[in-house]
């Protein structure tokens, strides 16, 4: 489609059953009945896909997006994207899904998420000075959180609810949990500093 022009491709009969690669476009928007695979995508502005099913993506892939990203699942649907290659430059928003795994080649701004089941988010780099991965909204995680940003720092100052185990590797971080706050393996080279509004 070109950097100068959108695919918007949101119906909610659509069924894609191989993986979509889309390699130019200015904002994309997508949307699968049924589970979606995504291949190696390049957007130059916005991005939102929602699906019925899991949302995957494809071995060696990378989805590189540079302005905002929305992904909707629901709470029994999983959504992988796992590949180290992929960038988000935006924020990133997870509005419903069960199990997360989210990599980036570079910092991930998760503006907000909300999973039935566990959250795994790793950034090998950072697009924010020394921020590798931060927030501006609540995160309700009903699992497991591992948060991988070696190397980079964590900020992670909203209300959120962390229900699971929380394990974290990173240079600074910053956790803030209004309830209860269990943590698991945690390796911090610099600061670290846990706010819980109940029992840690």
């Amino acid at each position: 489609a070109g950097v100068a022009n959108d695919i918007t491709l949101t119906n909610s009969g659509n069924n894609f059953t191989g993986s979509v690669s889309v390699t130019s476009v200015r904002d994309l928007g997508l949307r699968d009945s049924n589970a979606l695979s995504l291949g190696s995508l390049a957007v130059s502005g916005n991005f939102s896909v929602t699906t019925a099913g899991a949302l995957s993506q494809v071995s060696g892939s990378a989805v590189e997006i540079a302005g905002d990203s929305s992904f909707t699942n629901s709470s029994t649907g999983d959504i992988t994207l796992g590949e180290s290659a992929n960038r988000f430059l935006g924020g990133v928003t997870i509005g419903l899904a069960r199990n997360v795994t989210l990599a980036a080649a570079g910092g991930v701004h998760l503006v907000s998420a909300s999973t039935t089941g566990s959250l795994q988010i790793s950034a090998t780099a950072s697009n924010n000075a020394s921020i590798g991965i931060r927030n501006t909204q609540t995160w309700v995680i009903g699992g497991d959180i591992t948060i991988n940003a070696a190397g980079q720092d964590v900020s992670l100052v909203q209300p959120h609810d962390f229900q699971g185990v929380l394990s974290i590797t990173a240079r600074n971080a910053v956790i803030n949990d209004v309830n209860d706050l269990t943590l698991g393996t945690v390796v911090v080279t610099g600061t670290l500093q846990v706010t819980a509004g109940g029992n840690l």
